[in-house]
């Protein structure tokens, strides 16, 4: 299974890579197509496809048989049914890509070249300069609050290192394993105070910060307005404080969906990124709100409120 990167929108989808033509027979049918395109949508079992599409039961089998020898479907769950075990199936990827032989000679080149000014601290000939801070999936720190923002550090990890010509396996950490040498690196931090330790150790040095009470509101010294939306979030490219050499960024949401919108407004909007708060320029923070646009309950764009 593959990553792939939508340019368009800068977020990362998971694709299955066919390269063995035989796999390809499973779906070149149109019934197994159609079958492949259902499953696609959503998850369903046999009878009931044999039911939606008004064919015979026997000739979904065969098909479902395939499309799973094919790895193109997986089973998702069973359920009990009138005294029968049912079950359902899905579509492994959410695309599907051909790979020929020659794909090697057409590998994706970094653009180390053309590194933004704002990263050229985090990404230096080519490297990645810089750690990735998340918060631990356990409960930890003050608040005894587990981590839930660290998948929104992929898409971020992504879009970086599309700047980078070298894999690192150590350009992580969870919060929880930072030692005093680690603060005084390029930090990128993902998650709010709660969650994450090291934002909250930089968050009342930060101009927009998170208003440490049970409201857990976004509060801006530079606006002096408050944002307490679960979709808002804000973005701080600051030094850091524990070696002003260095460069720290800060996403922080006021629950997941905030977090994600700042890592959507960073890969999709970074010149907006660039130019600073519209109310203090010189302020390299911004302040966004999440967008669900397509209406599936996930925020895939931003409004940018400073």
């Amino acid at each position: 299974m593959l990553k792939m990167l939508d340019t368009e929108s800068g977020l990362a989808s998971e694709v299955n890579a066919l390269r063995n033509p035989r796999r390809l027979k499973a779906i070149t049918s149109e019934l197994g197509w159609r079958i492949y395109q259902e499953l696609a949508k959503a998850a369903a079992s046999p009878v009931d496809l044999s039911r939606k599409l008004k064919i015979h039961e026997q000739k979904v089998y065969y098909h479902i048989n395939q499309l799973r020898k094919a790895e193109l479907i997986k089973l998702v769950k069973t359920e009990e049914r009138q005294g029968a075990t049912t079950k359902f199936y899905a579509a492994r990827p959410e695309a599907l890509v051909v790979m020929h032989e020659n794909m090697e000679s057409h590998k994706f080149k970094p653009d180390t070249g053309n590194v933004p000014e704002t990263l050229k601290d985090f990404i230096s000939s080519g490297k990645a300069n810089f750690k990735i801070v998340v918060g631990s999936p356990d409960p930890h720190g003050q608040y005894k609050a587990r981590g839930s923002d660290s998948c929104c550090a992929i898409d971020l990890a992504l879009f970086l290192g599309s700047f980078t010509n070298t894999v690192s396996a150590a350009n992580y950490k969870l919060d929880t394993e930072m030692r005093e040498n680690d603060y005084k690196q390029n930090l990128i931090v993902v998650g709010g105070p709660k969650a994450n330790t090291v934002t909250a150790a930089l968050n009342g040095m930060l101009k927009v910060q998170m208003d440490e009470s049970d409201e857990w509101n976004i509060v801006s010294k530079l606006s002096r307005k408050s944002y307490g939306e679960d979709d808002h979030g804000f973005i701080a490219i600051v030094k850091n404080p524990w070696d002003e050499s260095k460069k720290v960024i800060v996403f922080a949401g006021r629950r997941f969906p905030g977090t994600r919108a700042t890592v959507i407004a960073f890969v999709k909007h970074f010149e907006e990124i660039t130019k600073g708060n519209k109310y203090d320029p010189r302020s390299s923070t911004k302040v966004v709100k999440g967008i669900d646009y397509d209406g599936d309950g996930v925020v895939d764009d931003v409004e940018f409120l400073e």
